[in-house]
């Protein structure tokens, strides 16, 4: 805690050749300044980790030359087994109160164990060019293999004055159960190519309040309708937040009640 840390390649790390587990951690109150990645969980040899925070953090991240690990990462948890037959695993982590400068993104990756249990609120993530060739960016948040995720007051800025013409979206729920989101800043990236929210295969929204700001309701009912297309997307306007939630008309019981109802 209370820490200013720099490092060519990760600057706090859990896990890689680690085969006992990372249990009850705390972090806070710290600052992570040019950094090829800023908080990271890479399990592959058998180590879990579980019941971590992550607490009032400002990372700024810089990419290093081509050959080097790592991409301007401000947040990467994965799991990806090395040599023996379990990777291990990642669950019940909180990551709040962050502002982040990277050239890639947030990025939760389960390969060979799902990720699960995860929540990030407060998060404000500023999307910067790569000066580097090989363009590795391309989501704002990348979401692949979790097994309930919960954002909240999550938002995405895409520098507009030099923009990556490789950048997606502001949000990729590639493959995800049990999604919970409110209040997500989302906006296009400036080249316009992708959805701002997009998933890449049906995911079960049962009893999912979501709250959207900045995103187009076009777009939310678009992502809605590719995700889940027997569930019906309504969207209310109020202020400039667009509040949508879902409801199944085949079974009436998942129905999800109103939450802040004094804003509708």
């Amino acid at each position: 805690n209370n820490c200013i840390l720099q490092s060519s390649s990760a600057a706090l790390k859990l896990g890689t050749e680690s085969h006992a587990d990372f249990r009850d951690i705390v972090v806070s109150n710290c600052v992570i300044d040019h950094a090829n990645r800023g908080l990271n969980m890479i399990i592959r040899d058998g180590g879990s980790v579980q019941n971590v925070l992550f607490n009032n953090l400002t990372i700024y991240c810089n990419r290093h030359e081509t050959f080097w690990w790592g991409n301007g990462d401000p947040l990467w948890f994965t799991t990806q087994k090395r040599d023996g037959e379990y990777s291990g695993n990642i669950s019940n982590v909180v990551v709040s109160n962050v502002i982040a400068y990277g050239q890639s993104g947030v990025r939760l990756e389960g390969f060979d164990s799902r990720i699960k249990n995860i929540t990030i609120k407060d998060f404000q993530l500023f999307m910067e060019p790569e000066d580097a060739i090989d363009k590795r960016s391309a989501n704002g948040y990348l979401f692949d293999g979790v097994d309930g995720l919960t954002l909240d007051n999550c938002s995405v800025t895409w520098n507009e004055e030099k923009p990556e013409s490789v950048w997606e979206s502001a949000f990729y729920f590639k493959d995800v159960n049990d999604l919970k989101t409110q209040n997500i800043s989302a906006p296009k990236a400036p080249n316009g190519k992708y959805d701002a929210i997009r998933y890449g295969k049906k995911i079960d929204l049962t009893e999912l309040f979501i709250g959207f700001k900045d995103a187009d309701v076009s777009e939310i009912l678009n992502a809605f309708a590719q995700s889940a297309p027997q569930w019906i997307a309504v969207c209310f306007l109020c202020k400039d937040i667009c509040k949508a939630f879902l409801v199944c008309p085949k079974d009436r019981r998942h129905t999800p009640q109103f939450k802040n109802d004094h804003l509708f």
